[in-house]
């Protein structure tokens, strides 16, 4: 075992996903304890020192919530493991109470082997951080549990209330398992803080925000000051994501990193990132989405430079040298002295000696004395007229047709002059044919088929196969698994119909069987898999080819498969 392996309890009763989790870990140096029922995992963890538990829902005897509260009533004094669950009982493990907020995190069945090994490879997850500060979350507990629009029965989150110490843990396993959300209401307004924490957990960026605050959030997808949000709205924005939610490729219900995450979010939301004047928001834009607005601005710099999105000119906006905000006060000023305490006044041409000045020259109590030629001017239209107006400066006696412009910053109080002020340009950005390509069809990263493979998208019946090749032989299992896949099933399925396009791939699958004579085969929701021991990967690319081939010319559409071999390596 390696430095950094850890002692792993597994409590399942099911010896093919136990079998397949042992294998993996013990790959990584972990060691690795199975246990099959509640009461034979509950007496371990009191005899045995681990560092991760792992323990499924239902188990035998004893369910994985029940022992898990024993455990931790019995455990006075002693270290308590990192606890996961997993479950494929998504409602019933929910509903288990307070003690499911024992476990530090639940995963899905079918278990995610990358994200498991990932999790038990860390170092272990400190106190949950809060996304809200204490007044806030004190202010939401005293207005009572708030839940407008409950009756609609639809999946919503609050925030407050979800997100504060006491519902966040919850939400993170409601999240894990559920998926997005169909709204989050914002019963109060998020501050950047909060937002950035909302936006960085699962799924979250692919529900509606609405605002219920009455107030300029300027972030949500729905509500605010100008728009009133009633049921038939409401639902109308709901069931929109949700369709465009149905095209996005899984790998995007949990990105890697925020430039996928952004790119799902402007499909799911219609299709752009709209900025909008927030004057609560130092920098006065923000983007119609919960993250951060300079991590908008720069993530969409990287994607309209991979091509994913297109950008078009929106504003440009004056930026404070010093603090970088643009909550700015523009001002007129003196040309000669820099001061804002400017008079406006008439301008007076005496046509006989034809001086001009301000009129404060001319005035000598209630008569106008030209100040060049001494004369008294009478008639207006004969002796003078008033062709215009001038700006005279009461610090200075300076007297000016066009004055100079200056900044002065409502944040940190520095005045800047016009000549100086910096400037930004704001863009809106808008998805490309491109990037709506990467969203339906898979992950952004580079591979042989436009995605990274992760184990947890096989069938089982694939699964476990490998989990006896690889008990036998490790990673040298003389084996070759055909991943056919069709990057663009779904627009397949739009144009030709879901009907058509099923019969028309497993037509393909069929004479796939047949040339390439497998093992075992089966199908996921966007792949085909032929596993066969002892095949050469060449051999085995061949025959898998050849049957595409054959299978395109017998069908009147080409569903556009491609095909990857992967060994033993690639996968374990």
């Amino acid at each position: 075992m390696t430095d950094k392996g850890k002692s792993v309890l597994i409590a399942e009763d099911s010896s093919v996903i136990s079998d397949i989790v042992k294998l993996f870990l013990t790959r990584q140096g972990h060691s690795v304890t199975i246990a099959t029922d509640g009461p034979e995992t509950l007496d371990k963890l009191l005899s045995g020192a681990f560092d991760v538990a792992l323990i499924d829902y239902h188990l035998p005897g004893l369910d994985g919530v029940e022992l898990v509260r024993r455990f931790v009533d019995a455990a006075v004094g002693k270290r308590i493991p990192r606890l996961l669950a997993m479950t494929a009982d998504t409602k019933g493990f929910l509903a288990a109470g307070r003690t499911i907020e024992l476990f530090e995190q639940v995963l899905p069945k079918p278990i995610d082997i990358d994200t498991l090994v990932s999790i038990i490879a860390a170092d272990g997850a400190g106190p949950t951080d809060r996304v809200v500060s204490p007044g806030v979350r004190d202010a939401s507990r005293d207005s009572g549990e708030n839940r407008p629009f409950a009756e609609l029965d639809r999946y919503i989150l609050y925030f407050p209330n979800d997100f504060d110490a006491e519902g966040l843990r919850r939400t993170q396993m409601r999240l894990k398992l559920e998926g997005p959300p169909d709204a989050i209401l914002l019963l109060r307004n998020p501050d950047p803080a909060s937002s950035r924490a909302m936006f960085s957990l699962p799924t979250l960026h692919l529900s509606p925000v609405v605002d219920l605050t009455s107030g300029q959030f300027g972030r949500a997808d729905l509500g605010g000051r100008n728009q009133d949000v009633h049921a038939e709205r409401l639902t109308r924005i709901i069931d929109e994501f949700r369709n465009r939610r149905e095209r996005i490729h899984p790998d995007f219900n949990e990105p890697a990193d925020i430039d996928e995450r952004i790119l799902a979010r402007a499909y799911a939301s219609g299709g752009a990132i709209e900025p909008r004047f927030n004057p609560d928001d130092l920098k006065t834009v923000v983007y119609s989405l919960l993250a951060d607005p300079d991590a908008v601005e720069q993530t969409a710099a990287r994607l309209e430079k991979d091509g994913l999105v297109t950008a078009t000119f929106f504003d440009r906006l004056q930026v404070c040298p010093g603090c970088r905000g643009s909550r700015l006060m523009v001002r007129e000023i003196c040309s000669a002295c820099g001061s804002a305490h400017l008079h406006e006044e008439s301008y007076v041409h005496h046509f006989k000696c034809a001086y001009q000045g301000p009129e404060t020259d001319f005035r000598h109590g209630d008569d106008l004395l030209c100040p060049k030629c001494r004369r008294e001017l009478t008639s207006f239209g004969v002796d003078y007229d008033r062709p215009g107006v001038v700006l005279v400066c009461k610090a200075c006696g300076a007297s000016m047709s066009d004055p100079g412009v200056s900044f002065r910053c409502l944040d940190c109080g520095q005045i800047t002059t016009g000549e100086t002020i910096h400037t930004r340009d704001i863009l809106s950005y808008a998805l490309s044919p491109r990037g709506r390509d990467v969203i339906e069809t898979g992950r952004m990263g580079r591979s042989t088929f436009g995605r990274i493979f992760r184990f947890s998208e096989l069938p089982i019946q694939i699964i476990a196969q490998l989990n006896r090749f690889a008990s036998t032989h490790g990673e040298q299992a003389p084996f070759g698994l055909a991943v056919i896949s069709y990057p663009n099933l779904r627009q397949m399925e739009r144009d030709h119909g879901a009907g058509f396009v099923d019969r028309t791939r497993r037509n393909l699958l069929r004479r796939a069987v047949e040339l390439v004579n497998p093992d075992i085969h089966a199908s996921g929701s966007s792949s085909d898999y032929l596993l066969a021991n002892e095949a050469d990967a060449g051999d085995l690319r061949a025959r898998a080819e050849a049957a595409l081939k054959q299978a395109a010319t017998e069908s009147a559409v080409d569903l556009e498969p491609r095909c990857e071999i992967l060994t033993a390596r690639d996968i374990f």
